[in-house]
């Protein structure tokens, strides 16, 4: 019967020194899972304060767009009116001549100023699509520690 329980007891403490390495194993694992995702966390603390800043100036540059269009609408229908108004020649009325000029430069600095906040947005956009890839790795990797560490768990 001692005989029998020898190798048990070979067997055991053997099952027993596995054991104990298989829990520093994962308690290292657990380490590294957690320092990776503190640092995932802040990537994606920065990734969302990024997107955040991104969407208020492209709502802010749309807003601005609109008042450009809504001002450019303005002067087109003051010219139209003006035009309208002219009794006799439109070339002899000074008049006409100055606001044809002032509707010109204006309509150059609104288009000046549109095409300045299509680089904004375009800018905008490109940072954006900077952090997209960064964003899906870290999503991936976030879950694939989640996972071993749920394998962990189990063993």
């Amino acid at each position: 019967m001692l005989k029998r329980v020898d190798p048990l007891c070979k067997e055991l403490k053997d099952l027993e020194t596995k054991a104990e390495d298989t829990r520093q194993k994962g308690e290292e694992i657990t380490k590294i899972i957690a320092k990776l995702e503190a640092s995932i966390a802040k990537y994606k603390e920065e990734y969302a304060k990024v997107i955040s800043d991104a969407s208020v100036i492209k709502n802010d540059l749309s807003f601005v767009e609109k008042k450009f269009l809504l001002r450019l609408r303005h002067l087109e229908k003051s010219l139209l009116t003006a035009l309208n108004e002219v009794k006799g020649r439109i070339l002899d009325n000074n008049r006409i001549i100055t606001e044809l000029e002032t509707f010109k430069e204006e309509a150059a600095e609104v288009q000046r100023k549109m095409e300045e906040t299509d680089t904004v947005m375009a800018e905008v956009d490109r940072v954006s699509q900077q952090y997209l890839p960064l964003s899906t790795s870290c999503f991936a990797m976030y879950f694939t520690l989640e996972s071993l560490n749920q394998v962990f768990e189990i063993m």
